[in-house]
């Protein structure tokens, strides 16, 4: 399509950077175009359905997808033959066409390669479905139906006046899958001799008259390649035959010959057929595959077989035909007669391997719809369910452009994404382009105020930050038809470093302070975090909004940067209240993942899930759910093993969307642990604070077991250092008040470090009205 659904120019992509390309659904089919005007084809990462999916496609009666979601939707290293892809995928697309197009699979709507089944397109042979079976054997070898060949002529129509050709009904009907000929007789006489069989005379002599027993030494005679028995077998259209062996009777007149062979048009008749006599004691093969009548007897001798092998007789589509000669006749009366010829072997269709609707990737020859599936696609293509009837009509056409003759440039829509947002000082980010209409003659010009470069024209710069701070990005593009430009404010973040220092507490009652977290609402919808008026024992806390949502909407919510080096046994606790309108624990399948990151947020490494009951701690909630009391609020905790609390780290809040799903709120978020040293090793000093939470004043106290060196300072939940004392005091019990008037300090979170001889260990204070 050159012309998209508001009348504008386009090149029929649209390219939309989010997360749900990584295990698409159906959720992940964003932006729609109507369907009675367009094929939709999505392109996504990885798909959610597992067991090697690589695509599916809405069925013209799949109603239950619903209106928007009707088209394509496929993984991006299966489109086309070049990129990611290669020529093997390349036929991927077509195949799922063919579904949106009402084509079932080759082998109908079980299982691939488990039973035979069929598509019900008459001219789509049974199939069990194959996968990557391209081999001579997969292409030519009937499977779901497959035919005996065992029943024998037996020449039950021949008579002393039939002629040369036998017209005895064949053995073998041509239903089967295989035209086998009548027998017909070359060279010799121009009747049988015989009726009921096929015995002519009229053979070449070698044979000794006089002497009944002619031994194999003594015949003088040899093979006639102009008289022969001849019958052809003929695979039908679509079908292959497979021959094991021919087995059948001979016999003899007094007088008739007493050498015979059977050979095949497959070497042009030029070798004799190998050749077996079992245990007859009255025939043998001498020499060159040559049957030889041992005695001058007129008895029916049962025992003659041709062994077929090889890759001629197997799976062959094209005629065969088989002659049998006969020599060393006594005379020229002597017959030859053959009875009960079986040419045992099997037959039947070949399945539709090279069919675009099976999984195989027989390419290049892979280009195959058969007549009965291009009519069901044209069929699809006229018939109102699905809507499908729209596409192809001639007004459909020239209002989408996609009969255009010349297909007009399209002025650009410009749109870049980066690969992180959120990085430290002297960190790079990456750029790519997204241009929208973006031919490969456009030009695109980069601004990137505070970064280095400041500017450029690379389809996909790196740049690097060197200062804190927030920034914006501009791109602008231009082609010969027009020029636009977008620039995304407060795009990347560039971190100085850790906010607070040691144990920190977050309440969410200062807004500025909020602006320090980055919200990312991938969708850009108006479901995901924000500041709301109600909260745990306080008068905000932050809201995830996901009432009214739909499934799989991912947001996130990052804590600025918190300096833990020096606490041991840390951990993060919160408040949370999770309502949700489901009704049974099964749909209950929202979750909350809290990550970490020690690198500025470039990676980022899963802490724990929050799901089911033990996040929906508020059951159901048929409206819009609001917390109106502190037992609502339940306490969540998160364990940070040493080895992540550094100067450097900072905390991932992803909330991924369930079915059914409502509000989440978080409140006092406290990160807290044992600072230097283990509390239990203070004990001894019976340290102190009383009252707390203290309203004016507030004692510190403390027992000296032994003459130290005392610092005791008070910073708050920022790391700002309000006061610092430092003494050396003898054994005995000591005191230190922290008053509010004399401090000038605010209602709030506020941390006590008391270090004794270096050893350090931090306590909360609370001051409240």
């Amino acid at each position: 399509a050159t012309i998209d659904p508001n009348g504008k120019c386009t090149n029929g992509i649209d390219r939309i950077y989010t997360h749900r390309t990584n295990a698409a659904d159906d959720n992940s089919k964003l932006n729609p175009w109507p369907n009675d005007k367009y094929l939709n084809v999505w392109v996504a990462k990885t798909l959610a359905l597992g067991g090697g999916v690589l695509a599916y496609a809405t069925f013209p009666s799949s109603n239950f997808y619903g209106y928007p979601s009707q088209g394509v939707l496929m993984k991006s290293n299966v489109v086309g033959s070049i990129g990611t892809s290669n020529l093997q995928y390349s036929i991927t697309l077509t195949h799922e066409i063919g579904h949106y197009l009402n084509l079932s699979h080759c082998w109908g709507n079980s299982a691939v390669a488990t039973a035979c089944g069929d598509d019900g397109v008459l001219d789509t042979p049974e199939t069990k479905g194959h996968q990557n079976a391209c081999s001579t054997a997969d292409l030519f070898t009937p499977i779901c139906t497959v035919n005996g060949t065992s029943n024998p002529y037996n020449f039950s129509k021949v008579t002393l006046t039939s002629g040369v050709t036998d017209t005895t009904a064949a053995p073998v009907s041509a239903s089967a899958g295989a035209v086998f000929g009548r027998f017909s007789a070359v060279g010799v006489a121009a009747n049988s001799s015989d009726v009921s069989s096929f015995a002519f005379a009229n053979w070449t002599t070698g044979g000794i008259l006089a002497n009944s027993d002619t031994t194999f030494a003594l015949l003088t005679g040899s093979l006639n390649t102009s008289q022969y028995y001849e019958v052809t077998v003929t695979p039908n259209a679509r079908n292959s035959a497979t021959l094991n062996n021919i087995s059948f009777t001979f016999q003899r007149s007094g007088t008739g010959v007493r050498s015979f062979a059977v050979r095949s048009s497959v070497d042009g008749y030029t070798n004799n057929l190998p050749a077996s006599a079992g245990s007859s004691s009255f025939l043998s093969v001498r020499s060159g595959n040559q049957f030889f009548s041992v005695y001058d007897t007129t008895s029916t001798i049962f025992g003659s077989l041709i062994s077929l092998g090889g890759a001629s007789y197997t799976n062959f589509m094209s005629p065969i035909t088989f002659r049998f000669y006969g020599w060393n006749a006594e005379d020229a009366s002597g017959t030859f007669s053959i009875d009960d010829v079986s040419l045992m072997g099997t037959v039947g269709p070949l399945e539709n391997i090279q069919n675009y609707m099976d999984y195989t990737w027989c390419l290049p020859t892979q280009t195959m719809f058969t007549y009965g599936q291009k009519d069901r696609m044209r069929a699809a293509l006229r018939n109102v369910v699905g809507q499908r009837d729209n596409l192809s009509i001639n007004s459909n056409l020239l209002a989408t452009g996609t009969d255009a003759g010349t297909h007009a440039i399209c002025a650009p829509y410009p749109d870049f994404f980066a690969n992180r947002n959120n990085i430290c000082t002297g960190g790079t980010v990456t750029f790519t382009k997204n241009i929208l209409n973006g031919a490969a003659t456009g030009t695109a010009t980069w601004s990137f105020p505070g970064g280095t470069p400041s500017s450029s024209t690379l389809a996909s710069p790196t740049v690097k930050y060197n200062t804190p701070g927030v920034y914006d990005v501009k791109l602008v593009a231009g082609n010969s038809t027009g020029t636009d430009s977008v620039i995304k404010t407060y795009y990347i973040k560039v971190n100085g470093g850790a906010t607070s220092i040691g144990p920190s507490v977050e309440p969410f009652e200062d807004l500025t302070r909020f602006w320090s977290w980055q919200v990312y609402n991938f969708d850009e919808n108006p479901h995901t975090w924000g500041l709301t008026k109600t909260g745990y024992n306080s008068s905000q806390s932050v809201i995830m909004e996901a009432y009214g949502n739909y499934k799989n909407d991912v947001d996130e919510l990052i804590s600025p940067s918190f300096d833990l080096s020096m606490l041991t046994n840390a951990s993060l606790t919160f408040r949370c209240a999770a309502g949700s309108i489901a009704q049974v624990a099964l749909d209950l399948n929202d979750a909350l993942n809290i990550y970490s990151s020690n690198d500025c947020g470039q990676t980022w490494a899963l802490r724990t899930t929050l799901q089911g009951p033990t996040f929906i701690n508020d059951g159901f909630h048929s409206e819009y759910f609001v917390p109106t009391s502190a037992s609502q609020w339940k306490l969540q905790t998160v364990a940070i093993p040493n080895s992540l609390a550094t100067s450097d780290i900072r905390f991932k809040f992803e909330y991924v969307t369930g079915s059914k799903s409502n509000n989440i709120y978080i409140d006092d978020i406290n990160l807290d642990g044992t600072v230097g040293m283990d509390e239990n090793n203070l004990e001894a000093n019976k340290i102190s604070i009383y009252p707390n939470p203290a309203t004016q004043t507030s004692k510190i106290s403390y027992h000296l077991i032994k003459k130290s060196e005392i610092k005791i300072a008070l910073v708050d939940v920022l790391g700002k250092k309000i006061m610092e004392t430092t003494n050396t005091q003898t054994e005995g019990d000591y005191s230190f008040l922290v008053s509010k008037q004399d401090l000038n300090l605010k209602n709030g979170i506020y941390f006590v470090k008391f270090s004794i001889d270096n050893n350090t260990i931090t306590k909360k204070l609370i001051i409240s009205e």
